[in-house]
């Protein structure tokens, strides 16, 4: 009896398995008549795996099918503004290296038309200068000269090819016919931290390099004996030097000129400094001297000294452009020895916050916003990131009032206006 029971469950448990197997075999039969040909691969096996959740007994789901459309539209739009902000910057740069094209065209076509050369000669001539002006920058944040100097692409280029090339080329008996004379004097102007003294700095520590002579003067409000003193022995020492040397001397203005040749008839107290420096300054360059000065409000210079064969390069500094921001913190991490911050920096992500609050910022304030996200470390190996340089933004943009705000910017726009009225006047009485 109980060997039949046991066969009776043993045959039982055999059929089971054998319904299974058949269900199983049914099953797969089954699923291959709806799928007649299987892809085949690692994206023909996942493509089996989709068919088997979601095919075989639920058909079309609408919330997968809007996920999966808001998640494309999400990647699109996503997508499409990083290209959009690419596209822009190199808009940015790409009209820059036009402006500095066209200079360069400009340049070329003048030497070409003064010395009766034909354009490749002239070009040659071209590139021998700016080999001269040695613009050769390492981006590691150490440079010297000029090459220190960030942005400001289309200034850079002035300098060197208008100021540091000829002066050395002079200095060395190597100058080109194509330029009647070295200028007699250079005056950057803009708003205060836009970087014009560093620049006037780095354009005479380029020139010391070549060994030419630099002298420096720094003028004061109380004792205009001595600024008047001051002004005739260097441009005397200049000429005394260039006839022994045949070296070109710049003299250079360390405080801003505005406040000490101010127009004689509002301001009776720097007649004298405007006197002695026009008696100087009279095609200077021919006797072995070059002025060098800064001006927050040239339109308070007395006019006499702004004409040409007195002040030849008058260059306007402030506007730096949105896309060497980036350029600017970057050196400034390199030069405070932050190549680890450097590294990580999301330079975008500071650049875009300053659009988005319609902020412009000096570089000496850039480089101030650095310093600070430095000394607020809370550890010497933590690095500096773009939050805690926007955080010392917004502490500074609430607390203080920012150099480039509109009013700077229109009277700006109104110093370049006024300066290019007085060469334009000057080119009409010729």
């Amino acid at each position: 009896m109980k060997i039949s029971a046991l066969n009776s469950i043993n045959q039982q448990r055999t059929n089971n398995q054998n319904i299974t197997k058949l269900n199983r075999q049914n099953n797969i039969n089954n699923f291959q008549n709806e799928n007649t040909s299987l892809p085949v691969g690692n994206y023909g096996q996942a493509q089996v795996g989709l068919n088997k959740k979601y095919n075989p007994s639920f058909g079309f789901d609408p919330v997968m099918a809007l996920a999966f459309l808001g998640y494309a539209l999400f990647y699109a739009g996503s997508v499409g503004l990083a290209v959009y902000q690419s596209n822009l910057d190199d808009k940015k740069r790409a009209e820059e290296a036009k402006r500095v094209a066209e200079e360069t065209e400009n340049s070329i076509n003048e030497i070409s038309k003064k010395l009766n050369v034909s354009y490749k000669e002239a070009q040659d001539y071209h590139y021998s200068f700016l080999r001269l002006a040695a613009i050769k920058p390492h981006n590691d944040g150490h440079e010297k000269g000029l090459n220190a100097v960030q942005g400001y692409g289309i200034e850079k280029y002035r300098l060197a090819m208008d100021v540091i090339a000829p002066v050395i080329a002079k200095s060395k008996g190597q100058y080109l016919g194509y330029r009647g004379k070295v200028p007699n004097g250079v005056l950057l102007y803009g708003p205060s931290g836009g970087g014009k003294t560093y620049m006037a700095d780095k354009v005479c520590e380029h020139l010391k390099y070549f060994d030419v002579p630099v002298e420096n003067i720094e003028l004061t409000e109380t004792n205009h004996a001595k600024n008047v003193r001051d002004i005739q022995n260097a441009f005397k020492n200049a000429e005394e030097n260039f006839k022994n040397t045949g070296k070109i001397t710049v003299i250079n203005f360390t405080r801003d000129v505005d406040n000490f040749f101010m127009d004689r008839r509002n301001h009776p107290e720097c007649v004298k400094e405007v006197r002695a420096l026009l008696k100087c300054m009279e095609n200077c360059a021919e006797r072995g001297a070059v002025w060098m000065g800064t001006a927050n409000n040239p339109q308070m210079i007395d006019a006499a000294i702004l004409r040409p064969g007195r002040t030849d390069v008058k260059l306007p500094v402030g506007d730096m452009q949105d896309f060497a921001v980036g350029d600017m913190i970057k050196y400034t991490l390199y030069k405070y020895d932050e190549q680890k911050s450097s590294e990580d920096f999301d330079y975008q992500k500071l650049v875009d916050f300053m659009k988005d609050n319609t902020l412009t910022f000096t570089p000496a304030e850039l480089e101030l916003f650095v310093n600070q996200s430095i000394n607020h470390k809370l550890a010497p190996s933590q690095a500096v990131t773009a939050d805690m340089v926007i955080a010392e933004m917004q502490r500074y943009s609430q607390n203080d009032f920012p150099t480039l705000n509109d009013e700077m910017k229109k009277r700006f726009a109104d110093d370049k206006s006024y300066m290019d009225s007085i060469d334009s006047s000057n080119e009409e009485k010729k």
